[in-house]
């Protein structure tokens, strides 16, 4: 029963009302007979005075009750909580302060917890909610510990409101269930295409998803969360390139993505499954940049597959992959045929072009000096054709790996003289000069085939300018490195385009869709050269301005020799 003289006055000053345990029906004083007894470890309060001081300037909501759950002492923040006056409350059961669903488990686990007090959170794992005076609930934390005041046994509940943090925790689980939404929906599409498209995160390029091609490309099923490295030791999973040479993880496309944030595209590689079989596939992977994965699975440590609970953003790369296999096969046939009709060709244009030869020059004798420049014409034409199925010819060849090199040692300056001299005949409109010339470099290559990356460079600077115009020729010599650029003033290149002018049947289109002739194979063939010579060939051109390329080649024998 309540006291109304059971009244203390506080060090502030303030009249506080309590309810004193020696006035309570049925509380016995703690060391009685029969009862538990209590460790000497509980923290004890000599007075209520300075206990009350300590509550008002705690900043949690703090409640104590004595061991029937009678209310002995609240604080500020609690009534402030809760919306009670002190005197509403001391006294009476705790069971006011929680809604009527709590009532019966929460007398059971009060009475349990007397037994063996310690300092534990209430209704761990589950979501409590308070009782306001005007009827409204609010969602609670509460952590319970005992004390002992003047040795009698009372347990101090510090009260904490989590709204706040409840409806963050809402918003975030509606955000990452809409997330796998989307990622599901996205995972669904994606299944539906041919092609393989995969998506990895971080610099040891884990798997966040990837679609049913996937594993078809591979030749087994790459795991969520697994590393690309794992992925492919674990299998036994090796990729060559189309030289036949190992390609280590590290200069793959997925990995140059996410290590070197670099776009890599048609990039050709063979992929040796783990039953031996090889595919050879077109790779093109694109850098997304560093970003956080809302709603994506991750592997821990011990192999367990889970949600990212991390905030970190890393490395992402999307990555495509295409079976060419067909794709090969056709462009095999096309080779076959491209070549045995060069070969068809080549014999009777030989003998058409001898013909004219001696044609010409019986004419000339005889005087006839117009039919013979008509002549002479027909046999420029004849050379046109002759070097077009030479090209052919070349590119079949070095496709079947059977095209011929004859390395011998010369002199770079002397070719290129050579070459330039060659072609300046054949045009008044254009002025080749030698805008630099590096001291002389001797190379240990197949001059022939350098000879024609010169020619294949410099007719493609005249081609490109129509209206005609000066063409430069630099040479410089760093270390034993020699570098030869030709330069031209013509239409250039469009930079999303300077990408492919390399590759076979690539024709650069002029402004208004003007074309050129050719069969878009000189280029293509220069580059095979400079890399089978252990070079490097690369453009660098403007729209509108022209274009300079550049190729670089190793000096093998010293200068001189």
């Amino acid at each position: 029963m309540k006291n109304p003289d059971d009244a203390f006055t506080s060090e502030k000053g303030r009249s506080v009302q309590m309810q004193s345990d020696a006035t309570v029906e049925g509380e016995e004083n703690f060391h009685s007979e029969g009862s538990v007894p209590l460790p000497d470890s509980l923290p004890r309060e000599r007075n209520w005075s300075s206990l009350l001081n300590w509550l008002d300037v705690s900043p949690d909501a703090l409640v104590i009750v004595n061991r029937t759950g009678q209310i002995t002492l609240v604080n500020n923040q609690l009534e402030a909580l809760f919306g009670y006056q002190r005197d509403e409350l001391i006294g009476r059961q705790l069971e006011v302060l929680l809604p009527e669903r709590y009532h019966d488990v929460h007398m059971l686990h009060r009475d349990r917890y007397t037994t063996v007090p310690r300092t534990r959170p209430m209704g761990a794992g589950l979501e409590l909610y308070g009782l306001r005076k005007d009827g409204t609930e609010v969602p609670i934390d509460i952590s319970l510990s005992p004390l002992l005041v003047e040795e009698k046994l009372y347990v101090l509940g510090a009260v904490r409101d989590i709204t706040e943090r409840r409806r963050l925790q809402e918003r975030e689980h509606v955000a990452r269930a809409e997330a796998e939404a989307r990622l599901e929906l996205l995972q669904l599409i994606l299944d539906e295409l041919p092609t393989s498209v995969y998506l990895v995160q971080g610099e040891d390029a884990r798997l966040v998803l990837a679609n049913r091609a996937t594993a078809a490309i591979w030749g087994t099923t790459w795991h969520v969360g697994q590393t690309m490295q794992d992925f492919l030791m674990n299998n036994h999973i090796r990729i060559f390139d189309m030289n036949g040479e190992i390609v280590p993880p590290s200069a793959t496309g997925t990995l140059r993505s996410v290590r070197q944030n670099e776009n890599v595209s048609q990039f050709q590689e063979s992929i040796r499954h783990p039953d031996g079989t090889i595919m050879p596939v077109q790779v093109n992977s694109v850098a997304l940049g560093r970003r956080f994965l809302t709603g994506v699975q991750s592997v821990a440590s011990g192999g367990e597959v889970g949600t990212r609970s991390d905030t970190s953003a890393e490395p992402v790369a999307l990555v495509v992959q295409q079976d060419v296999t067909e794709r090969i096969e056709l462009e095999r046939r096309k080779d076959e045929f491209i070549g045995m009709a060069s070969h068809e060709l080549k014999t009777p244009v030989t003998s058409i072009k001898t013909y004219i030869q001696l044609l010409n020059r019986r004419l000339s004798k005889q005087g006839d000096e117009q039919s013979a420049q008509i002549l002479t014409k027909v046999d420029g034409q004849l050379g046109t054709l002759t070097r077009l199925i030479n090209e052919l010819l070349d590119v079949t060849n070095m496709t079947t790996g059977i095209l011929s090199w004859q390395e011998e040692v010369f002199e770079l300056n002397a070719l290129m003289r050579e070459v330039i001299d060659d072609l300046q005949r054949g045009t008044e409109r254009h002025q080749i000069r030698v805008a630099e010339e590096a001291a002389s470099a001797w190379l240990t290559a197949d001059r022939e085939r350098i000879g024609q990356v010169v020619a294949n460079l410099l007719t493609n600077a005249i081609k490109y300018t129509p209206q005609g115009g000066p063409v430069a020729v630099r040479q410089s010599l760093v270390g034993n490195v020699v570098t030869v650029s030709v330069q031209d003033w013509g239409i250039g290149i469009p930079e999303e385009k300077q990408a492919h002018v390399f590759e076979r049947f690539y024709r650069v289109r002029g402004p208004e869709h003007q074309t050129f002739p050719g069969l878009g194979l000189g280029l293509y063939l220069s580059a095979e050269i400079i890399k089978r010579q252990g070079g490097r060939i690369w453009v660098e051109s403007q729209a509108g301005a022209g274009s300079t390329f550049f190729f670089t080649l190793q000096v093998k024998t010293p200068a001189g020799q």
